[in-house]
């Protein structure tokens, strides 16, 4: 078959209107499908993205979270250590030696007598008279504390009661009619001298 010029010609304009009534839409369609699921998968891209970003900051805000309470708690805990080795210092070394030597010291019946001395003399001061009783500690000999006294105190402790108190060291004198006790027991000493020599043994042994 041969076609003519304008056999071509209707050929072409057929072929056009098919391209512009078919393909063209088609490919336009296909463009447009094509667009919205490259919008689609952008927004997708972009919501797995800041979803990624929001997991992340809230898991950043959770280990932060437990960094401070855990740093809180180690903080807590190192106070809590601190403050109890100060205790136990303070209770088996200080007070243990102190008691230690106070009474290693004030069990010596040179300075029972002493102590006897110190405490009768502050009465004599405050001028009272009446009975008296003399508490001597525990496994201490009465008579080589009283060899060691004055003759001024030998004379008034003879007038007066002597006793076993329940202490290993120093002395006590109980004034009966004023019903006061004049302790230097080495119980009494003990606690006077840690009351005053605690702060400067904390300082000294941690600083403050």
């Amino acid at each position: 078959m041969v076609f003519t010029d304008t056999g071509k010609d209707k050929i072409a304009q057929i072929c056009k209107q098919l391209r512009k009534e078919t393909l063209d839409p088609a490919e336009a369609e296909a463009a447009k499908i094509i667009e919205q699921a490259e919008e689609k998968a952008s927004a997708i891209v972009n919501g797995a993205r800041k979803e990624a970003e929001r997991i992340i900051a809230t898991a950043r805000g959770e280990i932060e979270k437990e960094r401070e309470v855990l740093t809180s708690s180690l903080k807590l805990a190192c106070k809590k250590s601190l403050s109890y080795l100060k205790q136990e210092i303070g209770t088996k070394i200080f007070s243990q030696e102190l008691d230690k030597k106070v009474q290693e010291h004030l069990s010596k019946e040179d300075l029972v007598a002493k102590a006897i001395e110190v405490i009768f003399d502050a009465i004599s001061k405050e001028g009272f008279e009446g009975s008296i009783e003399v508490a001597l500690p525990k496994g201490v000999s009465d008579k080589a504390v009283l060899a060691a006294l004055t003759q001024e105190v030998k004379a008034k402790i003879g007038q007066a009661s002597v006793v076993v108190g329940d202490f290993k060291g120093g002395a006590a004198v109980k004034l009966v009619n004023e019903r006061l006790t004049v302790d230097l027991s080495d119980e009494s000493v003990q606690s006077l001298m840690q009351k005053f020599l605690s702060g400067a043994f904390h300082k000294f042994i941690f600083e403050e």
